[in-house]
């Protein structure tokens, strides 16, 4: 499967009139603690960029097992990302895409970043 320092799959969510973005990464992740990092990157950087609030009781199956999962490298840090609903966060999708754009680059630099720090940290150790 593809290898890849990092893989985030984006999407917008229904057109509900509903407000919020989610994100999610495998459930059988072989990779758990680096996947809750590239998480916690998104969960801080998105709503941050964009103002919307997290909608975690509609993240779906269908999102922690994304297709896309089983494509890669087991070693490849994944996520999924409903930028938000075509319904209720419309002007926000349509009229102010940097901002949606912001948050997923911050999301994606705050994790590569931290992976690199951690790299050079263990190469650093004696």
């Amino acid at each position: 499967g593809l290898e890849a320092s990092v893989l985030v799959s984006i999407h917008a969510d229904s057109c509900i009139d509903a407000s919020g973005y989610k994100a999610a990464v495998h459930t059988y992740s072989q990779i758990p603690e680096t996947s809750a990092r590239l998480l916690a990157c998104i969960d801080q950087a998105y709503p941050a960029a964009t103002g919307l609030p997290h909608h975690p009781d509609t993240v779906t199956h269908n999102m922690t097992e994304y297709h896309a999962f089983k494509r890669i490298d087991p070693q490849t840090p994944a996520a999924i990302v409903e930028l938000g609903f075509l319904g209720g966060d419309q002007a926000l999708l349509v009229d102010h895409p940097e901002r949606a754009a912001k948050g997923i680059t911050d999301g994606i630099l705050c994790f590569l970043e931290g992976e690199s720090a951690a790299r050079q940290a263990a190469e650093a150790a004696p």
